[in-house]
This record gives C-alpha cells, structure tokens and sequence, in this order.
C-alpha cells in the first residue's frame, strides 16, 4: 500500500487507491477496539509517495483513539525523534471484529445496514464532536473518539469506483457543531500513475531556467505541465482518459 498527503481548500487530504482505502478501513476500525492506553497507529515515510498533484514531500499519517491516547505536542516531538526507518521489529495480530459482517449487510441492503449499525452506536451522540485533526513536527494526527473512527472505518470501506475513477469521504465529526479543521480521504484508479506524472512534471517545471521560485506559484505550473507529461505519456493510446491531474 501506498500513501500521500496534502493540504487543499484548507482541508487535510490521505490520498491512496482503493486498496489503501480497504486498509485504512482495517486500521481504523481495530484502532478503535484497542484499550491499552498510547496506542496509536502510524503510516511512516517508507509507505509514502510524493503527493499524485504537484510532487511535493508527505507527511507521515497518525490516528490516536481519544481519551486513552492523547496525542499532542511532546508526542509528536517523540514521535518524530525515533520514527522507524528499517525493518519492523516483528508483527501483531490486528483484530476488526464486526466490520466483515457490515461489509456483507451491506451487500443487500446499504442504507440499512448503516442505519441498523449507527443506531447501535449511542457513543456517537455523546462523542460526536471529539476529533481533532492537526500537524505537528511534520506528523498529520487525526486523533478521534472510537465512535468517530468506525464511522471513518465504514466509510472508507464503502468507497468505490463503480461511477468515476475517483471517491472521496470526508473525514469528519459525526455532529454538525464541529469546527475544527476538517480531513478527506481521497483515492484514484490511477493514484500511482498520477504520482508517477506529478513528479516528472515538478522535476521538468524546476529545472527550467524561468521556474517560479514561490510554491505558490511553483503548484499551478506543475498542474499545468502534469497534464502535458500525461498526454505526453498517452499519445499512442486513443481515446484515453485525460482527466486533468490537479487537487479537487
């Protein structure tokens, strides 16, 4: 699986394929079940790409169950300090209990397989608005009560590419009220391919003579050029897809 991440219209994007979506969802919905206080889990930099869009560097991706794992500042920092680069120490065994047999009710019956699981869920209506979402010391926490992080579960879970070759969820509080920054979960057909062409197209765009020196002005001329690397790239296949390549 592979992974990106960047920051939109003031929101906070994961940006994956459907795959990495089926394993957000696992991770997710066991996170939600652990009851060993400072657990958290932790998408480190050997998982991520460069962002599918202009090829800028992501950020590694942190989910924290609220209250039993608070995750702020000093965390980070520890985090950051001792953040694994080599091989794993060993495995764990990672329970989602009750999330096949959602997949499966839903099957039949979408709309009431989620109606049936939400009422179900009364920790939704006392805990509707506990998430966070913040980057600290170059880490994009989304820190979250349980409740909320199974609803993010079955979200991911649910998307697909049935009518476009993209999907998106939001990545958010269950209640309305919530006001802090918000997050999306977003994957594409072709995530690789695209991550492939944005970093042709920074590579080309930087080592112009007259590269704009400001990211600001740097990401719309890499968007643009991406597009000419893609058709560039699919000249011999008629009647192709060419779907821009830039943010939503």
């Amino acid at each position: 699986m592979r992974f990106s991440t960047n920051n939109f219209h003031d929101t906070w994007h994961i940006l994956s394929d459907l795959r990495g979506a089926r394993f957000i969802a696992r991770l997710l919905w066991g996170l939600s079940y652990q009851r060993r206080p400072n657990t958290i889990v932790c998408i480190d930099p050997r998982f991520l790409d460069t962002n599918p869009f202009d090829a800028e560097p992501s950020d590694a991706i942190v989910f924290a169950p609220t209250p039993t794992s608070p995750f702020g500042a000093k965390a980070a920092r520890d985090l950051d300090s001792r953040m694994p680069t080599g091989v794993g120490d060993g495995t764990v065994r990672w329970h989602t209990p009750g999330l096949d047999r959602f997949i499966d009710h839903t099957r039949h019956d979408v709309q009431g397989a989620w109606d049936a699981w939400t009422a179900k869920e009364t920790g939704l209506h006392r805990h509707g608005d506990d998430l966070t979402i913040t980057r600290r010391k170059g880490l994009l926490v989304f820190a979250a009560a349980p409740e909320i992080l199974r609803t993010w579960a079955l979200c991911a879970q649910r998307m697909s590419f049935a009518y476009f070759p993209m999907d998106y969820e939001y990545l958010d509080a269950w209640r309305t009220t919530h006001r802090g920054e918000t997050g999306e979960l977003q994957v594409f057909a072709e995530y690789r391919r695209m991550v492939s062409t944005a970093r042709i197209a920074r590579r080309e765009v930087l080592s112009s003579s007259d590269a704009p020196s400001d990211p600001e002005h740097q990401r719309p001329a890499i968007w643009a050029h991406g597009d000419l690397v893609k058709r560039r790239s699919l000249r011999p296949r008629l009647g192709a897809d060419l779907t821009r390549t830039r943010p939503r």
